[in-house]
């Protein structure tokens, strides 16, 4: 089990080295597609424009640092490639020493670190004012969460892939798009102030959302995924409608 001290030192490491890769090499035709993808509603990244090859370098630089293991780059984008297609690798961990549940995370992260990048690439070229749909507009991914901005207060959701943030109807299930207002709750703990969850009870979901009016500021998304797990676990034990 990875504690919560090596989760903050993976992620400081990978975006450390993120900062040495160059993600701008797609050039001027892409940046057009993008922005013409989104103007029709598409996310604006196609599968074939993940970023695998950074995902790799990340992914070599963050097990030479934990496990002192040398993985070539070409083994390195063969497990990216086969974590993205959703295919298990834990007998490649088993082979090297490395417990399977760090590798998997390594990957992850890695992953998630690279298309993160890549976004802030895309969103800086394009523009998301118009997009209104309940997927990424960017990687086409779920939200992972939700917020609310301040000083307004408009709802946000956030891509549970590369964190990009969107404007999203203030009513509507971030999932099923359900509208109906009595089908629609908001459910909160006592044991973290400043997050709700919306919570639909026509597909069963719920969008653990941060009111970034209510908090000292805005959280880490990557540990607010484990430093939330509490309230997953509230909502069905003592959740209460406001």
């Amino acid at each position: 089990m990875i504690t919560r001290t090596e989760f903050a030192d993976i992620l400081k490491l990978l975006k450390q080295k993120i900062t040495l890769i160059n993600l701008d090499y797609y050039g001027d035709l892409i940046h057009k597609l993008w922005h013409e993808r989104v103007v029709k509603s598409e996310p604006a990244l196609s599968e074939t424009e993940f970023p695998v090859k950074a995902a790799a370098q990340l992914v070599v630089e963050v097990i030479s640092n934990r496990e002192n293991h040398v993985l070539s780059s070409i083994q390195a984008e063969e497990l990216v490639q086969q974590y993205l297609a959703q295919q298990s690798i834990h007998v490649y961990w088993q082979q090297t020493g490395i417990v399977p549940e760090h590798g998997d995370m390594y990957i992850h992260l890695s992953c998630k670190i690279a298309v993160e990048k890549l976004a802030d690439l895309v969103t800086g070229i394009i523009s998301l004012e118009n997009w209104d749909k309940n997927v990424c507009p960017v990687c086409g991914d779920v939200p992972g969460f939700g917020c609310y901005d301040k000083p307004e207060g408009k709802r946000l959701l956030v891509c549970g892939a590369c964190l990009t943030k969107w404007r999203y109807k203030r009513i509507g299930c971030a999932f099923c798009q359900e509208e109906e207002p009595k089908q629609l709750k908001v459910a909160t703990a006592d044991e973290f102030p400043g997050w709700i969850a919306a919570v639909c009870q026509t597909c069963n979901g719920y969008l653990k959302t941060a009111d970034l009016r209510m908090l000292a500021s805005e959280p880490n998304w990557y540990e607010a995924v484990m430093e939330t797990l509490p309230l997953d676990y509230a909502l069905t034990r003592d959740s209460k409608s406001m």
